[in-house]
């Protein structure tokens, strides 16, 4: 609802004497909670009204009669005072002081149903939060100051806590306001991108299951009976030998390769002078301890002998050539990383879990995705 389709009985004056009219959009969220969001009529902007601001004298009663009769009918008689306000802030200012447990869905509804209830009280989306911590350490996306406070706006902190227990719409819903209070357009508008992202990778990890389940309900193909009979750690290993490197040298050359593994830095591992080896040395390493280990690697070059998550690093970092990083797809990322956890639960010698939820078939789709990926790239 914008300022030209706002209905005259939703049109009000703002209730605390700043002779501005209002109308308030609503913003429902998935849990049922919803907050009042009041914009000005003839700008459409949010209403950051004065007389709220601290250090304004807490006039809230309008100087000009007329206004002064309509809101007296609008509100039904009834008038802020300073002793109300400064009750109202002083309340949400104990109630954030010295909490703990914010890192359990519980403790967070209570204190998002709070934060709300005082949003439906005074709509002041622009008044700032200390959020503190009583004997515990407060969760690292709360800390803004140190490990025992964060400063937040109420909408900014309704969004975090939303973004905790992974209702990342309402999260998103609540940084798309706060893009608008805090006037840091690139800051929330990469935020929200960073959320779009995440829910695109969850719509992309759901299809993929729920067309794994759907195949296992349909008559398969002789070639698709065929491939599950074989071996999973050998097609994820052929995976690796074959499409993922040739994705890697499509982009990039061998001189490029071999600056990179000078250019990586191999921590926790120090020369003589105290400088970190490079990846460089990790592959020499990684050569010599194989044949050690009397595993023929005469025949491998150096992108062989690094592991599945080394390169899956090459892939997603900037690189020298300009072009990268190669992978700019989040799924593929993901379905990597997913492709190897799995490839690691089958070929460790100890029984590593394997990752829940996550079976043979997810696998072949994260593979088929990650190949159609490749194959779309280099025709593009």
């Amino acid at each position: 609802m914008t300022n030209g389709t706002v209905p005259e009985d939703k049109k009000l004056w703002c209730e605390f004497g700043c002779e501005v009219r209002i109308y308030y959009d609503h913003i429902e969220f998935s849990d049922g909670l919803r907050i009042p969001i009041p914009r000005n009529v003839k700008t459409d902007k949010i209403h950051n009204c004065p007389n709220l601001d601290q250090e304004s004298e807490g006039d809230f009663f309008p100087h000009d009669y007329d206004v002064q009769l309509e809101m007296e009918k609008e509100q039904g008689g009834h008038f802020w005072d300073q002793a109300e306000v400064s009750d109202h802030f002083y309340e949400m200012e104990m109630n954030f002081e010295g909490v703990d447990g914010l890192e359990f869905k519980n403790y967070r509804d209570a204190e998002k149903k709070f934060l709300v209830e005082k949003l439906n009280e005074i709509p002041d989306v622009f008044d700032e939060i200390r959020i503190s911590n009583a004997e515990e350490t407060l969760p690292a996306c709360l800390q803004t100051e140190d490990e025992a406070f964060g400063m937040f706006q109420p909408v900014e902190l309704l969004g975090k806590f939303y973004e905790m227990d992974g209702s990342l719409e309402d999260a998103k819903k609540c940084y798309e306001i706060q893009k608008e209070i805090a006037g840091e357009e690139k800051l929330w508008s990469n935020r929200i991108e960073e959320i779009d992202e995440q829910l695109r990778m969850k719509k992309q990890e759901s299809l993929i299951k729920k067309q794994g389940e759907g195949e296992s309900k349909k008559p398969q193909t002789l070639q698709q009976k065929d491939r599950e009979t074989k071996d999973i750690l050998a097609e994820i290993l052929e995976f690796e030998r074959t499409d993922l490197k040739d994705f890697a040298f499509a982009n990039m050359s061998k001189p490029e390769f071999k600056t990179t593994l000078d250019e990586m830095d191999w921590f926790h591992h120090e020369n003589e002078d105290g400088t970190l080896k490079t990846w460089t040395d990790m592959v020499r390493s990684l050569r010599k301890k194989n044949i050690d280990n009397l595993y023929d690697v005469q025949d491998r070059d150096d992108w062989d002998i690094l592991s599945f998550t080394h390169k899956i690093i090459i892939l997603t970092k900037k690189k020298i050539n300009k072009k990268s990083p190669f992978i700019k797809n989040r799924n593929v990322v993901n379905f990597l990383y997913e492709i190897n956890n799995y490839r690691n639960s089958l070929a460790h010698p100890f029984k590593i879990p394997k990752p829940r939820n996550i079976t043979d078939r997810i696998i072949r789709n994260y593979i088929d995705y990650c190949r159609d990926y490749f194959e779309n790239s280099r025709n593009a």
